[in-house]
């Protein structure tokens, strides 16, 4: 961060800046310079807080200057500069009581901003016809509890669940709330009306966005609003909670007939290159295109029962709490990790779509998609993980068997209890669907 404004003293770092003619009379003592110290010897620390300070500035300022109309951030940051041009802190008013005093300038200066006058012809204090920055600069002196932003909300709610914003979960969240910001604003949790969320919901369908991904977004924002009007005790329910949306447009995915994923395990082996070894593995084993493409060479295990080893890294997330599972190898899926484990000599099996902060999946599923549609079979990754499901069923498997091998959510209660089955238990139902690759 650039060290603006600042002035060393005898080791202790100050805050010094001009300020402008045109708001100089903002502060009392109408001073040419603001000067106060930084209250650290830390360059680093010192810096920080003067960006702070000179962000709140620049918001007054803005404001002194015509624009009263703050929203969200700017609308706090001249509140407490406004507060600080008086010398003033948040709660204050509690030593003034303790003193029975009242700040004059403070409130002389909040009457002449409101332009209102009383009963009797004196300067009045009237909230709804007074600048929204001057009110809440009025409210922290009082020493009211603020709301929080909307973009502070979302920090407190990922801390609160250890959500990493860098990671793929944490840009989708922000993804969202900045798609939500540009169409309104970053404010206060509790200053939104009803017609903004649904407003929101029309220009997400408007620009052609699917209905899917419509309820998406809402997934990402109304956790943060819960947990937000929660923790700072606000009356409910929020702006997008039970928002109505039309009836799903999605289509319904074709699973892979067993002729079409022979075929394809059958090519796969034939031209046996890193692609196809993807394919294949996905074909026998139900992984999820971004699972399959984020392993690394020691997440398979060959041993008496070969296995691969589904679990979080550093190039991505997993979908749910149940996508962390161990997925016997069989058929073309054996086929495959005995290729990968053989002939990968990087970290990674797929480079060139996963490594530490570059995650392609999207691309690789395009390469994927591409060839499949070559082969003339027009169906995604997405419908050979689920064709899975349909040939372990076709062989009675249990539906407990079915969802910790596909990494699918528990039906009941009951089966989120224990271990889940054995690798061999699972490896056995496996061992059925396992198709002849043989001409």
């Amino acid at each position: 961060m650039e060290a603006k404004y600042l002035q060393n003293r005898k080791g202790v770092w100050y805050f010094r800046r001009r300020i402008p003619d045109d708001v100089r009379t903002l502060y009392p003592e109408r001073r040419d310079v603001l000067f106060f110290s930084l209250k650290t010897r830390s360059q680093a620390e010192a810096a920080r807080r003067a960006h702070e300070h000179a962000l709140r500035q620049d918001a007054l300022w803005k404001a002194r200057r015509g624009d009263v109309n703050l929203l969200g951030p700017e609308e706090r940051q001249a509140a407490y500069a406004f507060l600080e041009a008086y010398g003033l802190n948040p709660g204050d008013r509690v030593q003034y009581d303790a003193a029975g005093i009242w700040p004059d300038e403070f409130m002389d200066e909040i009457k002449f901003l409101c332009r209102e006058t009383g009963q009797y012809g004196e300067p009045a204090y009237v909230r709804e016809r007074t600048p929204g920055y001057v009110n809440l600069a009025y409210d922290l002196f009082l020493g009211e509890k603020l709301s929080p932003l909307f973009s502070e909300a979302v920090s407190q709610y990922q801390a609160a669940k250890r959500e990493d914003p860098k990671s793929k979960k944490g840009k989708a969240r922000w993804n969202a709330v900045n798609r939500f910001f540009a169409y309104s604003a970053d404010r206060p949790v509790d200053r939104y009306e009803r017609e903004e969320a649904n407003g929101f919901v029309r220009k997400l369908l408007d620009d052609g966005n699917k209905v899917a991904t419509v309820k998406r977004y809402l997934n990402y924002l109304t956790p943060v609003l819960r947990y937000a009007f929660a923790e700072n005790g606000l009356p409910g329910p929020h702006v997008f909670e039970n928002i109505v949306l039309p009836k799903s447009d999605s289509v319904v995915r074709e699973p892979f007939t067993i002729n079409e994923i022979s075929q394809l395990q059958k090519i796969c082996i034939e031209r046996d290159d890193s692609l196809r070894w993807a394919v294949a593995l996905i074909s026998d084993t139900g992984l999820r295109l971004g699972e399959a493409i984020g392993l690394k060479v020691t997440d398979f295990s060959l041993g008496e029962v070969p296995y691969v080893s589904i679990r979080e890294s550093d190039v991505r997330d997993l979908k749910t709490a149940r996508s962390t599972r161990e997925v016997p190898l069989v058929g073309a899926a054996l086929w495959a990790a005995q290729r990968i484990v053989a002939n990968t000599k990087s970290e990674y099996v797929w480079p060139k779509y996963a490594v530490p902060g570059d995650f392609k999946a999207t691309s690789a599923s395009n390469a994927i998609a591409k060839w499949v549609r070559a082969q003339g079979i027009d169906k995604t990754m997405h419908s050979l993980r689920h064709s899975i499901r349909d040939r372990l069923r076709d062989v009675n498997a249990p539906e407990e068997i079915i969802d910790q091998v596909g990494g699918w959510s528990a039906r009941s209660a009951g089966q989120r209890y224990g271990r889940g089955a054995s690798l061999s238990v699972k490896a056995e139902w496996l061992e059925k669907i396992v198709l002849d690759t043989r001409d």
